[in-house]
């Protein structure tokens, strides 16, 4: 208020007939009112001002508030802060305020400017856009003029193809190894330990990786130790030294914590989530690492890392089979959110709709994910599901199709790919199995899980082959239980819908009309003689139907196949 003394300015407004409130030992003016004196301030001392609260509240470390200052109060030095902070604003979690900020920008400057068009990139990704996403950051690179602007897009676009999964991540990441400050090339260096990793030269990544996390420890740069050691735990994780994958992502956890560093508070959690799920079967560490994903994403206002936590919860639920829980995230998650465990999550989809029988559907959901998979071993697991289901629901084509657009890898790679190969192994066996053909599919699995899933998707399907053609929920109860006991529940709900549904299907067909009718008058606790007598029968001839009928279900006796018709909707 152009008064010098604080004290007595405090008294003052203690006093003063303005709006305002107390907030503890300071006063703060109504917003409004705030408003209305900003605006009455000449241009240039408004301007002035907001860069000097601009630069005290990012030395504060509220990085966001300080570009909504600069961009409500000194449009003009917008274009300046988001060429050179853009980037860090968003992993600060200002998609609103960067967005509003372009928005703002003359036409020019957001075509032709490509550190703008790439953070374009990144808010079509934020939004689920990809392929817009993809195509404005082809745009950036070919636009940029300077080893240092093609670096800086180079690393981002390298992790936003690493979220993706694909492995152009490589080939973006190259132009920024060598290029920039001492912090940039070694940040540059952990990305490429990452792309190196997804592509299946683990040595490599984790001699670049290594290096990246020495050279951050020898800059005694907190914020950049954090970034390499989360990269070096993703790189010990592909190689599958879950331990020291976990050792790095504790310690990139705690430091991201302790600098309000929240995308690399999230990356870190992420890979602690794959190692409870993928390796420990820890159900309740990994809803709790989800859960820290989503509360980091929420304080952040990151909408892209808050539908990867509530996918991550869902595919949990969905695994141990508890519907309500299921559906009480559903209603609030989109099924395509543009991270790696976008298939995986569809599938949860599916395998829930399975549970009542919905197959027909649940295909359908996975079919629309065409055009989003197109990493091999992702697309393997993509054909491998869709088989499984189009099985389920007796679609003998589609399932065939499928099982065929499978085919082979040629050998794993990270440890991501093994875990999808061997996933993609089981659910195309579970298929053959169901379609009839026990012996390829048991050709078929893989001699070790990598993961306690896959090893209990192998026992299951080898029990089921066991079983021959007497497949059905009931004669499968075994096979079934073992599932259900290696904490697969949502799998063994949607099987052994599947299969009772098969059974019925398939008993339906082989009765005859004269073998249910004994049937039906051997639940009403008659006996032989009565039934022939009743349906001037010999007694032989009805013996013969009973005997035939409970071999067609696969009972042990009478009694046993009048209960499994019953159970399987066949006496009316």
């Amino acid at each position: 208020m152009g008064r010098e003394d604080g004290s007595e300015d405090l008294r003052w407004l203690a006093g003063a007939a303005i709006p305002s409130y107390e907030q503890g030992d300071r006063f703060s003016l109504h917003p409004v009112f705030a408003e209305y004196v900003i605006a009455r301030m000449p241009a240039a001392r408004r301007r002035a001002g907001a860069l000097r609260a601009a630069a005290a509240l990012r030395a504060s470390g509220l990085v966001a508030r300080a570009f909504d200052v600069m961009r409500r109060y000194a449009p003009d030095a917008a274009l300046v802060e988001l060429r050179d902070e853009g980037f860090d604003l968003l992993d600060a979690g200002c998609w609103d305020g960067v967005a509003a900020a372009i928005r703002a920008l003359p036409q020019a400057a957001r075509r032709d400017d490509p550190i703008v068009v790439a953070l374009r990139a990144e808010l079509e990704a934020q939004a689920g856009a990809l392929e817009r996403a993809n195509a404005l950051y082809e745009k950036a690179n070919a636009m940029a003029t300077t080893p240092e602007v093609r670096a800086r897009i180079g690393r981002h676009r390298a992790l936003h193809y690493l979220n993706q999964g694909k492995t152009d991540a490589l080939e973006a990441i190259l132009p920024a190894l060598d290029v920039g400050t001492q912090v940039e090339r070694t940040d540059a260096r952990g990305i490429h330990a990452m792309a190196l990793a997804l592509a299946g030269r683990l040595e490599d990544a984790r001699h670049e990786a290594r290096h990246a996390v020495e050279a951050a420890t020898g800059l005694d740069d907190e914020a950049l130790l954090a970034r390499s050691l989360h990269r070096m735990s993703y790189v010990e994780y592909q190689a599958g030294s879950i331990a020291d994958a976990e050792r790095n992502a504790h310690e990139a956890a705690r430091l991201a914590h302790r600098l309000g560093a929240w995308f690399h508070f999230i990356c870190a959690h992420s890979i602690l989530y794959g190692a409870a799920v993928g390796v420990r079967d820890d159900h309740a560490a990994a809803l709790w690492h989800a859960q820290q994903i989503g509360w980091a994403a929420e304080r952040t206002g990151d909408r892209r890392h808050r539908a990867y936590a509530l996918s991550a919860q869902y595919i949990l639920e969905v695994e141990r089979g508890r519907r309500e829980r299921a559906l009480a995230i559903e209603s609030e998650m989109s099924f395509h959110s543009g991270f790696r465990d976008e298939l995986e999550c569809c599938i949860a989809l599916a395998t829930r709709l399975s549970w009542s029988g919905e197959f027909s559907e649940a295909y359908r959901i996975l079919v629309t994910l065409d055009h989003r998979v197109v990493d091999p071993s992702e697309r393997r697991l993509w054909n491998a599901s869709l088989a499984m289901f189009a099985a389920f629901g007796d679609d003998e084509k589609n399932a065939a199709l499928r099982l065929r657009a499978c085919g082979r890898v040629a050998a794993p790679v990270a440890r991501e790919n093994t875990f999808g190969n061997a996933l993609a192994d089981c659910f195309a066996a579970i298929a053959q199995i169901v379609l009839g053909h026990p012996e390829a599919a048991i050709r078929r699995l893989p001699a070790h899980g990598p993961t306690a899933q896959t090893r209990a998707l192998t026992s299951f399907a080898r029990d089921l082959a066991a079983l021959g053609s007497s497949l059905g929920s009931e004669s499968a109860s075994r096979a079934l239980q073992r599932l259900r006991s290696a904490h697969q529940e949502g799998l063994a709900e949607a099987a052994a819908a599947a299969l009772a549904s098969l059974r019925q299907d398939g008993a339906s067909a082989l009765l005859t009309e004269a073998e249910t009718r004994v049937l039906v008058e051997l639940a009403r606790s008659r006996t032989a003689k009565a039934i022939a007598q009743q349906l001037d029968r010999s007694i032989h001839t009805v013996r013969n139907q009973i005997k035939s009928a409970t071999r067609k279900l696969g009972a042990s006796g009478s009694i046993e196949a009048v209960a499994r018709a019953h159970h399987l909707g066949l006496l009316r």
